[in-house]
């Protein structure tokens, strides 16, 4: 293996890891303007250029060769310094990077860019070409900030919004993505890369048509072009149109290197969609052409990876690596190969095989053992469908857990399922509490839908089903997002199904990305209820023969999306409905400050628009400025409610709880009324110190909203505080009944099933809290005992090794009892193990030395 290595530019700045966007088709020709000739014909050209590229194409790699000597021999010569000789130059060495053992030349490229850049350091074209080279390599960072450089330089330069297009989509931000494509489309309706980037979001979204659409718009923009050729081909397998596919793919064999980018392209949206052994067919294909190919070597040993053939990948990336020593995302995931997996160790158990690291082998390998294999067994049943094998690799870190599954250092999720192989974050010892349980049961309920869609249900299927199937792990997993869907559909935010998908991809906020997961699982939970179970796993079914969303609509429910997306809408309002009159402010409406500003200046009479200004300017924590903005509202219309709201929650904000309770008193005594103002003044009169009034409007606030958990979590404490344990327990089971991450009413809950002595209390409890904080040994201990109690002696003296393993220097007594509820379940080499450890410090404790003696006896 040789040396691993950064691309660096002269200006020290590196290529750093990034999103991986999928090889993409360098600009050759440079379209600012017309590079002027520098001498005769051993000149460093546009035609040139493409020149090299064509002989590339026709498969002369020694006559590609040859037209750069010339040029190589100028600069050594010091005779190519014009900015134009330098950029094309660059472009050059870029196209000949593609061929075998060329590995240096993007490194020489990237410092021809530079040297271009200091010939004329205002030449945008080179910025946009360079900033291409650093997508090229996966440093989309790098490349923004090129593309920036141009723009300043050219403000509406359409090639840098394409290339920062291109940015925004390999980081998954569509919505800017698209925004840019169009300012490029409004100027030049042929540019090839802003068409390509708009069709394969469409893609992305499920939505072929429109994807068809731009493919046309594209092949007459650029008809010849490797990417143009693998979108078609994308195009056609998502269609199911297997002969175009077919023939698509069989034309790659006239493309010489540039096959990497037309089978990048269709790679890209096959990974998206789990279609792992079609990505082993077209990556291996596409090697016999240019066996050499750093790119198809990388996607190759990256689906390896993803399928759990580590052996196969480290082979496959080592020699990518031969050929491309840049290459970010390989490097990252060779070098965690082979050091951080160091300290991971396999178990195998049935169908499970799970990977842990060796420090957290306690507690979780019987947890997660236990948990897996109960949610297959779960899922086995309820989808008619048996997986051979699941693989569940969780790691410690975060980062570990992103380079193993994207080759990135910071990818934004917890969990990731590539069909049968899952990966996540293992639970932390400290910090910040996930529910690592409700993870892997959403994780492993891609394991089976994948499967019977073939990898081909839309995202929104997918996930929406996921979230499902969480509350079926366990009652208090199941989400609640009443309020967040109660306020899309006022603002008329609940998509249709057919655009579902769309709620992901074009999410702008954390919030948004939640909503759109839940809207998707009340679109399943609806499918379930109307149609039945049977109809969820036809659903995923009729997708995998290849059908779209309306038509899987259509052959499943009878219904056009027309008819489904209104019927859905009638039945989530009902579910919704207990919200239904009371006042609320929905952040989300007042975002857009700036135009929201406007809209104010522009109408300084209209009270509701200067009331959007001050709820805007609360949101974005302007809370004085939105105060007096408020209370000028006021001045004019005492009952103004959200003018009002305002005022109280922005005086709340500021300190000034008098001013909010008398702005929040005053929408009571108008009538208003709701969870969210009933939250404020309970919160107001706290601090304030009235606790019993405070009491009155929390306890109102969770009946008018029983999924207000802050609320119900402060009555439990204000009850506690006073006293009154029973009435702060039945707030705490309220609580923990529903929340999924709050362990302190899951602790509260536990410790009185404790005091009750009620077993089977006791094991629920402590069941539920281990999915938060799995290495508390006194909850190992807890549920050890419950479980003695109603005689699962197996399952009591695991939770006891587990608490012991747990305790560091853990104490005789925990010892004595770990083992004699070992030997009475039989086993005795644990057991005896146990007692060895007590008597080597305390050689005369008596129960220890009792069971050394049934240690000793003959085994009956």
């Amino acid at each position: 293996m040789g040396t691993r290595r950064r691309l660096r530019e002269p200006t020290s700045v590196s290529f750093k890891i990034s999103r991986p966007l999928k090889h993409v088709l360098l600009a050759v020709a440079v379209t600012a303007a017309v590079l002027v000739e520098v001498g005769a014909a051993q000149s460093a050209t546009p035609a040139r250029v493409a020149k090299i590229r064509a002989a590339i194409l026709r498969g002369k790699t020694a006559d590609a060769q040859k037209l750069f000597e010339p040029i190589a021999k100028r600069y050594k010569a010091g005779a190519l310094k014009s900015a134009a000789a330098l950029h094309a130059a660059a472009l050059m060495l870029v196209e000949l990077a593609r061929l075998p053992n060329s590995k240096e030349r993007y490194h020489d490229a990237n410092r021809l860019f530079f040297e271009a850049k200091e010939a004329d350091p205002k030449r945008a074209q080179v910025f946009i070409d360079w900033g291409m080279l650093y997508v090229e390599k996966y440093d989309t960072e790098e490349a923004a900030k090129k593309f920036n450089l141009a723009l300043a330089l050219e403000p509406e330069n359409v090639d840098a919004i394409a290339g920062l297009a291109r940015v925004a989509y390999a980081s998954f931000d569509y919505a800017t993505a698209i925004e840019r494509v169009g300012r490029v489309l409004a100027k030049k309706p042929r540019h090839p890369l802003a068409i390509r980037t708009r069709a394969e979001i469409a893609v992305n979204e499920d939505d072929l048509p429109a994807a068809a659409t731009a493919l046309s718009r594209l092949e007459a923009a650029d008809p010849r072009g490797p990417a143009t050729s693998g979108l078609r081909a994308a195009v056609a397998y998502f269609r199911g149109d297997k002969q175009r596919y077919e023939a698509e793919r069989k034309g790659w064999a006239k493309l010489g290197p540039l096959v990497s980018l037309a089978a990048g392209v269709l790679l890209e949206h096959l990974v998206k969609r789990f279609q792992y052994a079609e990505i082993e067919r077209v990556t291996r294909d596409a090697l016999v052409t240019a066996p050499y190919s750093a790119p198809l070597l990388v996607e190759r040993g990256m689906n390896a990876m993803r399928l759990g053939e580590e052996a196969m990948a480290q082979k496959t990336l080592d020699a990518a690596h031969k050929q491309d020593p840049f290459h970010q995302q390989l490097i990252a995931m060779l070098n965690f190969v082979e050091k951080a997996l160091v300290p991971y160790r396999w178990h195998e158990d049935g169908v499970l095989r799970l990977r842990l690291h060796e420090g957290d082998t306690e507690p979780l390998l019987p947890l997660v053992g236990a948990l897996v294999r109960r949610a297959i067994d779960s899922m086995s049943r309820r989808f008619a469908y048996a997986p051979e094998r699941v693989t569940l690799e969780l790691f410690k870190t975060h980062q570990e857990f992103s380079l193993r599954t994207m080759g990135v250092p910071a990818l934004g999720a917890l969990g990731v399922c590539f069909g049968p192989v899952v990966t996540a974050v293992a639970p932390p010892r400290a910090g910040a509490r996930v529910n690592w349980g409700q993870i892997l049961w959403h994780e492993l309920s891609h394991v089976f839908s994948i499967a019977l869609s073939r990898g081909r249900a839309p995202r929104w299927f997918g996930e929406g089903l996921a979230v499902v199937e969480e509350g079926e792990g366990r009652p208090e997993w199941a989400r609640e997002m009443s309020v967040e869907m109660h306020r899309a559909i006022a603002r008329g935010r609940v998509l249709s199904v057919a655009k579902l998908t769309t709620a992901f991809t074009r999410a702008r906020s954390h919030a948004d990305m939640l909503l759109a997961y839940h809207q998707s699982s009340r679109v399943v939970a609806f499918i379930k209820e109307r149609w039945g179970w049977d109809a969820v796993t036809r659903v995923l079914t009729v997708f995998g023969d290849g059908k779209t969303t309306p038509e899987v609509v259509k052959a499943v429910t009878g219904l056009e999306v027309a008819e489904f997306d209104a019927a859905f809408l009638e039945w989530l309002k009902k579910s919704v409905a207990f919200l239904d009159g009371q006042f609320d402010v929905d952040p989300a409406r007042y975002r857009d400050i700036p135009a929201i500003r406007k809209a104010a200046t522009d109408a300084p009479a209209d009270l509701d628009r200067q009331a959007a200004l001050a709820a805007a300017l609360h949101v974005h924590g302007a809370h004085q400025p939105a105060l007096a903005v408020a209370e000028r509202i006021v001045g004019r219309d005492v009952v103004h409610p959200l003018a009002r709201y305002v005022a109280g929650a922005a005086a709340s904000a500021l300190g000034q709880f008098e001013v909010a309770k008398k702005n929040f008193e005053a929408l009571r005594t108008a009538g208003v009324d709701g969870h969210l103002l009933r939250a404020a003044l309970g919160f107001v009169y706290r601090k304030l110190n009235d606790e019993a009034r405070a009491e009155v409007e929390y306890v109102k606030a969770r009946e008018l909203n029983p999924e207000l958990s802050s609320a119900i979590a402060v009555v439990a404490e204000l009850r506690a505080a006073r006293g009154e344990p029973d009435g702060a327990l039945s707030e705490w089971r309220r609580l923990a009944a529903f929340d999924q991450a709050n362990g302190k009413a899951m602790r509260a809950v536990l410790a009185a099933a404790e005091k009750q002595k009620d077993a089977k209390a006791v094991v629920d409890a402590a069941e539920a809290l281990l999915f938060l904080e799995p290495y508390d040994a006194a909850v190992h201990v807890a549920l050890a005992r419950a479980r003695r109690e109603a005689g699962r002696l197996d399952d009591a003296a695991q939770s006891f090794a587990t608490a012991v393993a747990l305790t560091p220097n853990a104490g005789a007594d925990l010892r004595v009892e770990a083992a004699i509820v070992m030997l009475d379940a039989g086993k005795r080499g644990a057991a005896c193990a146990e007692i060895d450890a007590v008597l080597k410090t305390d050689a005369e404790h008596p129960v220890a030395k009792d069971l050394k003696a049934r240690c000793e006896a003959p085994t009956p």
